[in-house]
Formats: structure tokens, sequence, C-alpha cells
């Protein structure tokens, strides 16, 4: 799960995703490579960068239909970085995020959904909006653009939109402002939100869904 993914030498990648009781590959069984595998993390990165130019982690974590990414996730991928990946592409909130430059290097810390039609997705009004990520790699550098997408839950089509206000550079200096509003705004909303969802799902146990509303309360 952890191997890198290597392009003509001059790209390598690897994904990784947020820990939760499911999921963690081993030795004997598939899974996923967990994003908490800092040393291992540390390993494939300093494998890809001995290979390649450029290093890119996928990462499938941060908290749902938060506008802002929370602060430990915004450190974890500054300690990616630092460690020497390059690139890193957040998905799994459902919605759009920033992105935020440090030096030549860049996260996108959510490019929200691609193709999502699920009742789950429609307690947050700006689950419904999309990023796509092109980036152009050479030896000596990189640039990137892309396409905001909207997805058209009556006809089942994916259109283009506008682009979110939130999806621009933001620094540190302007994210420590923010982040305290965000963080209020996801607690108050989504979490609200989520909770009221998973209360009313009948296709879990009763019991699925208290440890599922449970972990939303504690958080």
């Amino acid at each position: 799960a952890s191997a890198p993914v290597l392009y003509d030498r001059l790209c390598g990648m690897i994904g990784v995703r947020y820990n939760n009781k499911h999921g963690r590959a081993s030795s004997s069984e598939e899974g996923c490579f967990i994003w908490d595998e800092d040393e291992l993390i540390k390993e494939r990165i300093k494998e890809i960068k001995q290979q390649c130019k450029w290093c890119i982690v996928v990462s499938h974590a941060g908290d749902e239909f938060c506008d802002l990414p929370m602060p430990d996730v915004r450190e974890r991928y500054l300690k990616y970085l630092e460690w020497g990946a390059d690139i890193i592409v957040g998905h799994h909130p459902h919605v759009v995020q920033n992105y935020e430059y440090v030096g030549n290097k860049i996260i996108f810390y959510s490019i929200g959904n691609f193709l999502f039609g699920t009742d789950f997705e429609s307690i947050h009004s700006a689950a419904n909006i999309g990023i796509l990520i092109k980036i152009d790699i050479s030896e000596d550098s990189y640039s990137w653009s892309y396409l905001p997408v909207l997805i058209e839950q009556k006809t089942g089509r994916v259109v283009t939109t506008v682009t979110p206000a939130i999806f621009k550079n933001i620094d540190g200096d302007t994210y420590s402002q923010f982040a305290p509003v965000a963080a209020k705004e996801y607690i108050c909303q989504a979490e609200i939100n989520n909770i009221k969802y998973n209360l009313k799902r009948r296709d879990i146990s009763f019991l699925g869904r208290m440890r599922i509303v449970l972990s939303h309360i504690k958080k």
C-alpha cells in the first residue's frame, strides 16, 4: 500500500488516508497506507526524491464539510513538505478548501467532490462543487491550472461552474485569523448536520448509527 508510483524518474506519488478503526494495511492483509505512519511516509518520500525530481502526496483525509483545514491537518501536510514532498493534493472533506504556497511547494487542502450523488452530500450546500487540478511537470519546474465543476444532481451531469471564493492562496498569517471562525462554523453547522443525518439513516444498524454519532459528538 505504501509503494510509490514512479513516472519516468520525473515524478513519484504515494497515497495516504486518514486513520480510523478500519482499512490499515498490514503485512498479511490488504488495506490503505494510513497518514499517521510518519516514519514510513518519511522513508517513502525520501525514496521518491532519490529517484525523481518531484514528489506528490495524494491524501484522502480532512474534516468533512469544513471550509478550511483544521490545524492538525495543516500541520501534518506542512510536515510532509519538510520531509521532501513538493505537491500535496487533498480530498475527503467533500467541499473545496483553500490552497497554500510554501516557498515553491504547494498544498491543495481539498479539491471537493467530482462524482457524488448521495443524500449524504446534500446536507451541505457546497458539496456539489469540485476542482479538477491539472499539473504540468518538467525537469526544472511545474505549473498548474484548474477547472471548477458542478454536480447537477437532477440531470446527473458534471458541468463547469464559477470558482469557489475559498479556492485561493491563504498563507499562514491569514489562516491563523480565519481558522477559529471556520472551526466554529464547522462545529455549529457541519457536525450538527452530520449528527442529524446519521440519526435518520436506515442502511446501517442502530449500534452502527450510534457509533458514528458518538464519534461526531466527541469531535
